[in-house]
């Protein structure tokens, strides 16, 4: 090997490791975009900037008495429209947000949304980046080109997604959408990051392959579940119940509405929303139970049962939270807990799908009996 093909491929290298440290911050970009979002939701903010992409001919912010006054009044009239639609039951559940008391309430409002929308540009700036880059490397391009030009694709839809947003008054319609996308782009980073970490020489196994589609179906459970948080989640301004096991003092309350379309009782009616994702999230904890129980008789590896053991103790923190939002009405604080464990939920049983079809402790053993052998000789 030539001395200047040596240094190309030490390049690559570097190259490749400044990738996977790229990644993670994008892995931490997206949980923040998350949070942020989903406090853009809880505080109902979500239409104080009713232009899409631009604000008032800019992407920035006022800096101006005259500015605020535009925006505020271009909102006002925004609301008015969006009243009128709900009057005569043309608009979506829950698209009209949060009405501020005074431009100042309005102000906070506005920030909220726009760092929303800061946060998911500056996102997406860093995922085009590592993009670019993961092509460009010949190291990094055979381990995530499929995954990062989904990310990267995926981003501009959730982009226009937001769009749609705004302009349909973040309904619940959309809204299940806008998370179940970003739950799928968080799910292509994880597993992006973790195949450039994966160490030379380790290939795919066939092994453990009925705890593997356990462990798929668990994560469908799981989407399912976070799918139908998003629906209650744009629905709760309808009417929220804090008693439980009951709704409304009822067991089993009436949920479905005959008078009513299908397409509106599947996407738009609370009752059936909060019902379903109160009692499917026992299901999805029995699920979680059964992967696990399965995964200790069948001996897999140990980094996947610490991500299972992980998984486990974060669903008992989710089940806590879920009764602190019931009972309590939903605190901001706690709704924002309860999203994000939901997403650190789905990253644990991602971890383990992937050690499980790239079963790295045998190498790590076979490492650490090399080292002892040398130090022994």
């Amino acid at each position: 090997m030539t001395n200047t093909t040596v240094t190309d491929h030490n390049t690559d290298i570097q190259e490749h490791k400044a990738l996977a440290s790229w990644m993670g911050v994008l892995f931490l970009l997206m949980m923040f975009l998350v949070a942020v979002g989903g406090f853009v939701r809880l505080s109902g903010s979500g239409l104080s900037i009713p232009d899409w992409p631009v604000v008032n001919g800019s992407l920035l912010p006022p800096f101006s008495e005259a500015g605020w006054d535009a925006v505020y009044d271009d909102f006002i009239e925004d609301q008015h429209r969006w009243q009128r639609m709900n009057q005569a039951q043309t608009a979506g559940l829950g698209s009209r947000g949060n009405m501020p008391q005074n431009r100042d309430e309005f102000k906070i409002m506005f920030i909220i949304e726009w760092s929303h929308r800061a946060v998911a540009a500056m996102l997406g700036l860093v995922a085009l980046a590592c993009c670019v880059i993961a092509l460009k490397n010949p190291e990094s391009r055979k381990r995530v080109k499929p995954f990062v030009i989904s990310i990267v694709l995926l981003i501009v839809f959730q982009a226009v997604l937001g769009g749609i947003l705004v302009k349909t008054g973040t309904s619940t319609q959309w809204l299940f959408l806008h998370l179940g996308t970003a739950t799928i782009i968080l799910g292509l980073i994880v597993w992006s990051l973790l195949r450039l970490l994966l160490p030379d020489g380790i290939v795919a196994t066939q092994e453990h392959k009925p705890i593997r589609k356990l462990l798929i179906i668990s994560m469908g459970v799981l989407f399912f579940q976070i799918i139908l948080g998003a629906l209650v989640a744009g629905s709760r301004h309808e009417g929220f119940y804090v008693d439980w096991p009951t709704m409304g003092g009822q067991l089993i309350p009436s949920m479905w509405e005959s008078h009513r379309p299908l397409s509106w009782n599947l996407l738009s009616n609370p009752e059936l929303h909060q019902f379903i994702h109160r009692w499917f999230a026992w299901f999805v904890v029995a699920v979680m139970v059964f992967v696990f129980i399965r995964a200790k008789r069948s001996n897999v590896p140990e980094r996947a049962t610490f991500s299972l053991h992980l998984g486990l103790g974060l669903l008992l923190v989710q089940v806590v939270l879920g009764f602190c939002n019931v009972l309590m009405g939903v605190p901001t604080i706690v709704g924002l807990a309860h999203l994000l464990v939901a997403m650190l939920i789905i990253v644990t049983q991602l971890m383990a799908l992937f050690d499980l079809r790239y079963v790295q402790d045998a190498v790590a053993e076979k490492a650490e009996m090399e080292a002892n052998d040398a130090i022994s000789a």
